[in-house]
């Protein structure tokens, strides 16, 4: 299921109908796209740009786009480092987007960044391999949330630019330099991407824009079409129902199976089997009806021709839900089979001799907790120790050598460390930031300790005062592993699965 966002319905102009495109990504045509850089996976209806790190990557369509368009993307930005930014680019220059600092490129690009804080919607443009980011109306602050669905419109009419985040008008601006004919593509930089959806139209003569910064810098937006509002909450409220429905489902099932378990009396098996029944009949009702809340928030916002497909898919998803409200009613049968729970059933062992099982073992109707109670006693923020040792453990893998030297003892008996403070504080961090891995990772690889040189002039006073590097004024050549090389030689070559 989709996370409820507003659609837009685009429609390609009656005078130029050959213009108009529509691509989800069911299949990757290379006669349409081209790829550029980064790691793309592509599986039906969807699109990952998945390398990381601060690198621009693009999609670039290979059909010339009209002068005044209109474009529709629909993305989710799953990750990234920091900027997570995705945007679309227009007027670019034909050599790689990826060396966007030459001297004869140029580009201009409305791109939404998820950077927190600071997440925005922006039109910025490259002139001459430089980069510009103009202030209001060309930027605006907007919420992001990883892992949510967003559509992206940009409306171009010779200089004067609207951008639009699902249905909200964001964006009223002019271009702040002539326009030139270009390519137009989808870039991600430092982003982690799934591209759902792609449409392009020639903009309606009949299409009124806002102007140029008639939209107000703060504040509400304006609102967004009711109609297709209406449906998201539709999609929305149908989602929550499925997943009530699916909770239900699984706790019946449990009862269910628990009384056979535990040989209750006929009677209560066959109730709690019967209750299972009809909690899964009841989540195949609520299933078929998200599908036809979807199905028609999708028809409301397909294009010409995708309306008669959108059209079948409505239809085919209200007879699968008057299907699954029909089988609510009849009657339950007793040797209807249920869904078992992978790993709920006991799987012998053969500790004690290999010729024959070992006999079950009997298990407790309830937990004691203990070991949920030493979870949390070595979780507990009063001990230290957990997070010492996994800081030392990260600390050595950065830099080359631990915190403290003995990593696999920290009791009475091994030396203490020489930076015990640095220690404790990136404990504590650990700590407070409640367990982060990818937090404490990032604070140590941005520290200045990491980003020293390994090399020091052969006359370096502290080669003498320090020749162990325990105050950490170098970094120590690291050891390169031979699955990096390998991994590097693949991706160079291009053939790195």
């Amino acid at each position: 299921a989709r996370t409820a966002s507003t659609k837009i319905r685009l429609t390609a102009p009656p005078a130029a109908p050959e213009s108009a495109l529509f691509d989800d990504f069911q299949s990757l045509d290379p006669a349409r796209w081209q790829l550029f850089a980064g790691s793309w996976k592509h599986s039906p209806g969807r699109l990952e740009q998945q390398q990381d790190g601060q690198h621009r990557a693009a999609l670039r369509l290979l059909q010339a786009p009209p002068q005044d368009f209109d474009v529709l993307v629909r993305f989710t930005i799953l990750g990234g480092s920091q900027y997570r930014s995705v945007g679309l680019s227009f007027d670019a220059s034909n050599g790689d987007p990826t060396v966007d600092t030459a001297a004869d490129y140029h580009e201009h690009n409305v791109y939404i960044s998820g950077q927190s804080p600071g997440s925005k919607i922006h039109a910025a443009w490259n002139a001459g391999g430089r980069w510009s980011y103009p202030p209001f109306p060309a930027v605006r602050n907007l919420p992001i949330t990883l892992g949510t669905e967003y559509t992206l419109r940009v409306q171009v009419r010779g200089k004067l630019l609207n951008a639009s985040v699902n249905g909200l008008p964001l964006l009223a601006c002019n271009l702040p330099t002539d326009r030139r004919s270009g390519v137009l593509q989808l870039t991600t930089f430092d982003a982690i991407v799934a591209v759902h959806e792609f449409q392009l139209a020639a903009l309606d003569p009949r299409t009124e824009l806002q102007a140029a910064g008639s939209l107000p810098a703060e504040g509400v937006p304006v609102s967004p079409d009711p109609v297709a509002a209406q449906l998201d909450l539709d999609v929305a409220e149908a989602a929550q129902l499925l997943a009530a429905a699916e909770v239900t489902e699984v706790e019946h099932r449990a009862q269910a199976w628990r009384a056979v378990w535990q040989n209750a009396d006929q009677p209560a098996r066959n109730e709690t089997h019967a209750t299972a029944v009809r909690s899964l009949r009841q989540k195949a009702v609520a299933a078929a009806g998200h599908a036809l809340a979807v199905a028609r928030r999708d028809q409301q916002c397909a294009t010409a021709e995708r309306a008669a497909a959108a059209t079948a898919t409505v239809t085919a998803s209200t007879e699968a839900l008057s299907r699954a409200e029909a089988a609510l009613h009849t009657d339950i049968d007793p040797a209807t089979p249920l869904s078992e729970f992978i790993g709920a059933r006991w799987t012998p062992t053969r500790f004690f001799s290999s010729g024959t099982d070992d006999p079950a073992p009997k298990f407790l109707p309830q937990s004691t907790g203990r070991r949920s109670a030493l979870a949390a006693w070595i979780t507990h923020p009063r001990n230290p120790l957990t997070a010492r040792v996994a800081v030392n453990h990260i600390w050595l893998r950065h830099l080359g050598q631990p915190l403290v030297p003995t990593v696999f003892d920290f009791g009475l008996k091994s030396p203490e460390p020489t930076q015990s403070q640095l220690l404790d504080w990136l404990a504590a961090e650990f700590i407070e930031g409640g367990w982060n891995l990818k937090q404490l990772h990032r604070r140590i690889l941005l520290s200045a300790a990491y980003r020293r040189s390994s090399s020091p002039p052969p006359a370096d006073q502290r080669l003498v005062r320090d020749p162990e590097n325990q105050y950490y004024w170098r970094r120590l050549p690291g050891r390169m592993e031979s699955q990096l090389v390998r991994d590097t030689l693949l991706e160079l070559a291009g053939t790195l699965d």
